[in-house]
């Protein structure tokens, strides 16, 4: 067993998809796609839906391994499962500030104050939680 990805499911993968791509250096892997595949749409738990759908690679990451991928649904009334966001991305970085500022730059917002925090685990660490122009949570960290 082996940890894959992370989705949030987005209200324009497109655009998401470019901010992640600019802000934070995640490289697309794959061409933008539409689905309107029923199989998949039922496989997924939103039967009749069509879905626009980008799979990014994680900094630092080959393309084989986890990957973002972005999930938009076109002509969907909703479901209880798939509403816009997710809990939050965590990101080691080297300078937090500097890419809080990138972040602001390409369109996002902060959402705390950076901070060096004494983690449990005995390091001291520096974070700021940032949102993404959708308003989903990132979690921008780096050791001190």
């Amino acid at each position: 067993m082996r940890f894959d990805q992370v989705k949030i499911l987005a209200e324009d993968a497109t655009a998401l998809a470019a901010f992640y791509e600019d802000a934070l250096d995640f490289r697309l892997i794959a061409p933008i796609a539409n689905f309107s595949d029923e199989i998949l749409a039922r496989g997924i738990g939103a039967p009749g839906a069509k879905l626009r759908m980008a799979w990014l690679s994680f900094p630092g990451s080959s393309d084989g391994g986890p990957i973002l991928e972005l999930y938009q649904l076109v002509d969907w009334d909703g479901s209880w499962a798939y509403r816009p966001g997710q809990g939050h991305i965590a990101l080691e970085v080297d300078n937090v500030p500097a890419t809080a500022g990138r972040v602001i730059g390409a369109g996002g917002s902060q959402l705390g104050e950076v901070v060096d925090w004494n983690a449990p685990s005995g390091n001291l660490v520096r974070f700021v939680f940032m949102c993404d122009p959708e308003r989903n949570v990132v979690d921008l960290w780096g050791r001190l």
